[in-house]
């Protein structure tokens, strides 16, 4: 195996140069496609960052208006001050993506459960809400019950909230989820320092448990 010493040191700038290249060619396509879907629609947005329900990422109703007023305001950084605004949509999209799963990379993830659909489903879901602040949401992580499609027979409405169930419906199909946690993915923005988050790299959004 060569090592890195044996290398001559203008090869080793020359190596990095193209990687840098590509790292940038890469970071740059994926703002363009960014901004250029924001001025789409919903459905854009999760096709293009890949979070459907069927990959265990739910938004309601008020966390999709928060999520595209995030958006725009993105968009518009990007605009008025690219420097700033290239580091928070790659931050952005990093963080909403660190919960979607894929059945291609993650089929332990996923449980076929219909007699009708002859296709699995995320075992578990994280649903973002709107927690009030800028840019910040709140999120449930709902892990799949025992009984998915037969858990709410019987049940009142009053227990099925207070024993923390959801109902989802990925393809269509009602299957019910039990939330086991609860936090939020907050906005901190550049230099913010100590976030006291989860979270192992510097960031401008990190999650709170």
């Amino acid at each position: 195996m060569l090592e890195v010493d044996e290398i001559p040191v203008e090869e080793l700038y020359a190596a990095q140069d193209i990687y840098d290249k590509k790292v940038k060619e890469k970071k740059d396509k994926i703002i363009s496609e960014f901004v250029n879907m924001s001025y789409s629609s919903w459905y854009s947005f999760e096709r293009h960052l890949n979070v459907s329900l069927m990959d265990g990422v739910h938004f309601t109703e008020a966390g999709m208006c928060r999520a595209m007023h995030t958006v725009g305001w993105l968009t518009a950084m990007h605009q008025c001050k690219p420097e700033i605004g290239d580091v928070l949509i790659l931050d952005f999209i990093k963080n909403i993506q660190r919960y979607s799963i894929n059945y291609e990379k993650n089929p332990q993830m996923y449980r076929e459960v219909s007699e009708h659909h002859h296709c699995s489903f995320p075992t578990r879901i994280i649903s973002f809400s709107d927690d009030g602040t800028f840019g910040g949401f709140g999120f449930g992580l709902y892990e799949m019950c025992d009984e998915p499609l037969a858990y709410c027979k019987g049940k009142t409405v009053e227990q099925m909230r207070a024993e923390k169930v959801e109902c989802f419906e990925p393809l269509g199909e009602k299957l019910y989820y039990r939330r086991i946690m609860y936090g939020g993915l907050l906005y901190h923005g550049p230099g913010c320092g100590q976030t006291f988050a989860v979270t192992l790299d510097p960031c401008c959004w990190s999650y709170h448990t």
